[in-house]
């Protein structure tokens, strides 16, 4: 069993038996899922009752028309953004059980949800600020399973994705470190980690080559990254690695 495997079989078990807490947290607020790989089939076990709205389904009057008869609402609009704010406000008084779990979804739902109970998904395309989801009566809870996606992006391959999966959930100071690493790779197969870190330390206001490294913790973990006798390697093809350095500099 590969390492994916292993930590994918303890994480599920962790989620499984999380699943009350999970259920208790939506009484009183909506969840903003985050973390490492294919969220869906997790939530569809937690939560078997909630319907999945996917807000890039090609054809959104058939999603719409599933979002009015779940909510038992007579339809009126036929956007996303229209529909979830009818039914938010028709279900404003009622003692409302059923939640909606949102994949894909842009910012501007935000300010329409708030007499639902919802399951955000968390995506790079949405960027929007802990204080907006806090505002917008959001735990974050982390739902990571380490499974790569069943069904990629069009035009992305799995390993672009694996990136993204990783890359979108580790801090400020990670992202900048890994963006160093991939700039290392597009010159060179392999490189030395520690020259990179006595290149960019000052930049970085970091004395450690220790805290330099664990910054890259879950890209080693992922086996993306690799390090053999102080030299490291990014597992990518030439292709995916462009393909990620674009995506990163078109997005922030």
């Amino acid at each position: 069993m590969d390492w994916n495997a292993k930590i994918s079989k303890k994480l599920l078990a962790f989620h499984q038996g999380s699943a009350s807490e999970y259920c208790e947290i939506l009484k009183t607020f909506n969840i903003y899922a985050y973390g490492h790989g294919n969220k869906l089939p997790l939530l569809k076990e937690l939560f078997p009752t909630a319907l999945i709205v996917d807000c890039k389904e090609s054809d959104f009057m058939l999603v719409g028309r599933s979002i009015y008869e779940y909510f038992n609402v007579p339809p009126k609009d036929t956007e996303v953004k229209g529909i979830i704010q009818h039914v938010s406000t028709v279900v404003l008084d009622r003692p409302e059980e059923k939640m909606l779990i949102l994949l894909n979804a842009k910012k501007d739902l935000l300010e329409v949800i708030h007499s639902l109970k919802v399951v955000l998904v968390q995506h790079r395309e949405m960027y929007v600020s802990y204080n907006e989801l806090i505002q917008s009566n959001f735990i974050f809870r982390d739902f990571s399973t380490f499974v790569l996606e069943e069904k990629e992006q069009a035009g992305k391959s799995s390993k672009v994705s694996e990136v993204f999966n990783i890359y979108d959930c580790v801090g400020p100071l990670s992202r900048k470190i890994f963006k160093l690493v991939l700039r290392a790779a597009a010159s060179r197969a392999e490189f030395s980690l520690r020259d990179l870190f006595a290149k960019e330390k000052k930049k970085l206001l970091l004395v450690s080559f220790s805290s330099f490294r664990e910054a890259l913790s879950d890209f080693f973990d992922s086996k993306l990254l690799t390090e053999t006798s102080s030299i490291c390697k990014l597992h990518l093809t030439k292709r995916d690695l462009a393909e990620v350095i674009d995506i990163i500099e078109k997005t922030e």
